[in-house]
């Protein structure tokens, strides 16, 4: 009786790894329309933000408030980096609220999405230097799903600062 050679046979399953990935585009326009100064930058996917989305594709309950959708972003003057455990913004700008859009534009593309939400902030009321921007799924509370810190930009009163926020699915 002979060792019979056996042959193992692995089969290449198909790789369809999730993934979130987001970044804000800010611009700072004077009071003629002209823009004066751009910023974009990466952001940090934060565990409230991971909640929610496990509520919606899993029907999980991980996050307070899962059938709201992230639509509002708040600015700030927090210089501390994001980390993982963030739930809301390091320094808020007294007097500036919050902005919520009102249709935040979708696109599907092969092999994954795009959202994009765009607010604007008036220099009247959130005048300062401005140096991180979050994306929360209500007005007045609700929970955190990206934060990002960048170079100050000096928001006067006379300008209007334009944030986008796009997130990417995989």
């Amino acid at each position: 009786m002979g060792i019979q050679d056996s042959a193992v046979v692995i089969q290449n399953e198909p790789n369809n790894e999730v993934g979130f990935q987001g970044n804000f585009y800010i611009q700072l326009i004077d009071e003629y329309g002209n823009v004066k100064e751009v910023r974009q930058s990466p952001n940090l996917v934060v565990d409230t933000g991971f909640a929610a989305i496990s509520d919606l594709i899993h029907g999980t309950s991980l996050s307070a408030d899962p059938d709201e959708q992230f639509d509002t972003i708040e600015i700030g003057t927090g210089s501390t980096g994001p980390v993982l455990g963030n739930t809301d913004i390091e320094t808020p700008i007294g007097g500036c609220a919050r902005q919520v859009d009102g249709v935040v534009v979708g696109q599907l593309l092969s092999g994954g999405y795009n959202a994009t939400i765009e607010v604007t902030f008036s220099g009247a009321t959130c005048a300062a230097t401005v140096t991180e921007a979050a994306v929360f799924n209500h007005i007045t509370a609700g929970e955190m799903a990206a934060r990002s810190t960048f170079a100050g930009i000096v928001v006067g009163a006379g300008d209007s600062l334009i944030v986008e926020y796009n997130m990417t699915g995989t």
